[in-house]
């Protein structure tokens, strides 16, 4: 019955959003009472499940908020210290090319922020960044998360794999899954070239061939170290494929001739400059996650079953620690904090709100999604146990927001169907996996989020209009590389 109220709830998003046009807020807290009815209805009430879910998104929303909070603070610190318009600049001195900005920020240093930290974090820095070099709102917010999918399945050094997949024999997984992302690695900068295409940033005619040559070339300096690396370690691909290919992709941009735009040495260096403070904020961010990445508290209450564990390495942290660094290193600039934090928690209520009332769907039907039931009545084949995988990657981060929280929610299910059924567990884990970081780019959560770092409301329709389209073609993607893998 679980798995059937997450899909009702993921309509009834989807269904007030698009088609109703309403917020975010009133579609999550329908979606919130229609699964709590839904429990009611087909299993009694139970005080104790529904009080342990609302404790476990209270917590998880209040961290998240934390994040806005400091992501945002942060930014209108810089826009009003000057550093923003440096920064727009020092860009728009790198390349008039839209394109190539949107790969340097949004694939590049957002795959290496998500390879660092997770939770969110690169959206929240490369969108304002869009924003303040006068992207559209909605397209700012598009790109960021359509970009942030890749990377995520080794997000937080390998958080989604280590933490999601539990006690899981994840030994092949790590492969599959670079595997299956193969073809949507290359061909992810087309797709935000799209994108600047439909919103009118880019012209393509007559530059399509310099355009296609810089997406295919940002596509496959990714991909290369992204799939070797992961021959080795779940931690490290997503940061190193963010760094080996940015380097090999500028350098080649840097040395060749004609009509292909070509990037200047000394404008790399002034732009390095410029990026100081984002590029302290990563550094914290390794810091932290090196040094209290694994360590966590955790809130008990035995008799409703709540078992809570909290990092103590929290992303929005690090951007009030950047933020005081940035102030005592800059205060004769005259710019203040206090205008920007006051700035900042306006938008905050509203947000919180929304992600609590999704963190609590995700909470209440974590336990009980009983997916063998599916396949043991042989209404559905187990040739489409691939794509079914997939669907519920994506469905789980589409509610949660996070794909390790999908993973613990569907991935111990489909290890054990894998296991009864005679199927290759690997390779449904990392359909489950990929598909998971594909539904981060429509997550209603990051949407929630992005929204409020950009300091707008009402996106919601826009930006799911304009990403329906790509992750479609992605998840199509996704399932023909799962069904070529599964009979080779």
């Amino acid at each position: 019955m679980d798995i059937i109220l997450l899909f009702v709830a993921f309509v009834i998003l989807l269904l007030f959003t698009l088609v109703l046009n309403k917020s975010l807020l009133i579609a999550a807290f329908v979606s919130l009472a229609t699964v709590i009815m839904g429990i009611i209805i087909s299993e009694g009430f139970s005080s104790f499940r529904i009080l342990r879910a609302g404790i476990h998104g209270t917590i998880v929303a209040l961290e998240i908020s934390l994040l806005v909070l400091g992501a945002l603070t942060f930014f209108n610190y810089l826009k009003s210290a000057g550093f923003i318009q440096n920064l727009e600049t020092s860009l728009k001195t790198f390349s008039t090319n839209k394109l190539m900005v949107v790969i340097l920020l949004a694939f590049y240093f957002g795959g290496f922020i998500e390879g660092i930290s997770g939770f969110g974090t690169p959206a929240m820095i490369v969108a304002p960044i869009l924003l303040g070099l006068r992207f559209p709102p909605y397209l700012a917010a598009s790109l960021s998360l359509l970009a942030n999918t890749i990377p995520v399945v080794f997000g937080a050094v390998g958080t989604p794999i280590k933490i999601g997949f539990d006690d899981l024999p994840i030994t092949q997984v790590p492969q599959y899954t670079t595997l299956l992302l193969l073809l949507p690695t290359i061909l992810m900068p087309f797709a935000l070239k799209r994108l600047l295409k439909l919103g009118g940033m880019i012209t393509i005619y007559p530059e399509t061939g310099k355009l296609n040559f810089v997406s295919l070339l940002a596509g496959i300096a990714f991909v290369v170290p992204f799939i070797v690396i992961s021959l080795y370690s779940v931690e490290l691909p997503s940061i190193m494929a963010a760094i080996i290919g940015l380097l090999a992709w500028l350098q080649v941009l840097k040395n060749i001739g004609g009509s292909m735009p070509r990037v200047n040495s000394t404008l790399i260096k002034q732009l390095f400059k410029t990026f100081k403070p984002y590029l302290l904020i990563a550094l914290l961010l390794i810091l932290g996650k090196t040094l209290l990445g694994s360590t966590k508290f955790s809130i008990l209450w035995p008799s409703i079953g709540l078992n809570k564990s909290i990092n103590v390495f929290q992303p929005g942290l690090v951007f009030f620690i950047g933020l005081l660094c940035i102030y005592l290193s800059n205060s004769k600039q005259g710019a203040s904090i206090r205008p920007a934090f006051k700035a900042s928690i306006q938008r905050l209520p509203t947000t919180f709100a929304c992600i609590a009332c999704l963190a609590i769907i995700a909470s209440l039907l974590a336990s009980n999604l009983q997916m063998e039931e599916l396949f043991a009545t042989g209404f559905i084949p187990a040739a489409f146990a691939p794509s079914l995988a997939i669907a519920t990657g994506f469905l789980g981060s589409f509610i949660a927001g996070s794909a390790t929280m999908s993973n613990l929610m569907f991935g111990a299910e489909w290890y054990n169907l894998g296991v009864n059924a005679g199927l290759n567990t690997s390779l449904l884990l990392a359909c489950q996996l990929a598909g998971s970081a594909l539904g981060n780019a429509l997550s209603v959560q990051n949407i929630a989020m992005v929204q409020a770092v950009l300091n707008e409301s009402g996106m919601e329709r826009k930006i799911l209009q304009t990403l329906w389209k790509p992750v479609l073609f992605f998840f199509l993607l996704l399932s023909l590389s799962a069904f070529i893998w599964g009979y080779l």
